[in-house]
């Protein structure tokens, strides 16, 4: 089984999450999830481009983009996510127009609003603007994927011994 980048695509809204590095058969729980900048989501907040949700938030974003969802989602790699993201047929200029006008493959968590304005994020996850639930994210070192763990593998490779799961989940990366 080899290691993938991988993200899931809304099948209605067209809308994709980062899963990052992982397998296709894991559970959506096991992969690292979307990374976000909490300059995003708080006026004047820091730049820390690399934060994860905790599990509790995880997954209450799942749970809320698959019902914003209900004909499904994809797990994808960037070759597959035209497939995913287009009709059949759509013609290439077509899909530039939606691709630039972020009506398609917006990623949720982009460091920047769509174009036309909603914000997906204050969509799925309100709770993430209410500045102590950020801060209980800026505070919790494990949430912070720029921050190496005192327990970490020597080698980047080693990283990846547990191959259910993102190595986020590890004990290695948890214990701090």
């Amino acid at each position: 089984m080899k290691l993938e980048d991988l993200t899931l695509i809304g099948l209605d809204t067209r809308e994709a999450v980062d899963l990052g590095t992982g397998h296709r058969t894991w559970p959506l729980t096991h992969h690292r999830g979307p990374q976000f900048n909490a300059s995003r989501v708080s006026t004047g907040g820091p730049s820390r481009p690399y934060l994860v949700l905790p599990k509790d938030l995880l997954e209450l974003f799942y749970s809320r983009f698959a019902y914003a969802n209900p004909s499904g989602c994809a797990v994808s790699d960037v070759d597959e996510m035209d497939t995913h993201l287009y009709l059949a047929g759509t013609p290439e200029e077509e899909r530039r127009r939606l691709w630039d006008a972020g009506e398609v493959g917006w990623e949720v968590f982009d460091w920047r609003i769509p174009p036309h304005g909603r914000d997906p994020i204050r969509r799925y996850l309100p709770e993430l603007f209410e500045p102590t639930v950020l801060q209980r994210i800026l505070d919790d070192p494990r949430l912070d994927m720029s921050r190496k763990a005192p327990r970490a593998p020597a080698n980047y490779e080693d990283y990846w011994q547990d191959r259910s799961r993102h190595y986020r989940w590890s004990d290695w990366w948890n214990e701090r």
